[in-house]
C-alpha cells in the first residue's frame, strides 16, 4: 500500500463488482497488515493471521467449553464402534454357513 502515506489512515474502500464474484474477507490489522481469507473465516482469524484447524461444520457439535479433542474421541470411538459391529455381523453369517 505504498499510495497511501505512512502517517494516513485508510477509511473507505469501494468494490466495483457484483457481490456473487467476491469470495473473500478483508482485515486490516492494528498494525496495518492487509490480510485477505476466504468467506467463512472468523475475523479476527483474518486480523490476526491465525490459522485455525476446526471440524467441519456439518459435524454435530458439543456443548461450549468440551474440549475438541473429547470431540474427536467420541467421533473415533463410535466410528471404531461401528465397525467392529459390521465386522460381528459378517463373522455371525459366515458361521451360519
Amino acid at each position: 500500500m505504498g499510495w497511501v502515506r505512512s502517517d494516513s489512515w485508510l477509511t473507505y474502500l469501494s468494490l466495483d463488482t457484483p457481490s456473487t464474484t467476491v469470495t473473500y474477507d478483508m482485515g486490516i490489522s492494528s498494525t496495518g497488515v492487509i490480510r485477505l481469507a476466504h468467506f467463512g473465516i472468523p475475523p479476527m482469524a483474518v486480523v490476526d493471521g491465525q490459522n485455525t484447524h476446526d471440524f467441519p461444520a456439518w459435524l454435530p457439535t458439543l456443548p461450549m467449553g468440551t474440549p475438541q479433542f473429547t470431540q474427536a474421541l467420541a467421533f473415533l470411538l463410535g466410528l471404531v464402534g461401528i465397525l467392529f459391529l459390521v465386522y460381528k455381523a459378517r463373522v455371525h453369517l459366515l458361521t451360519k454357513r
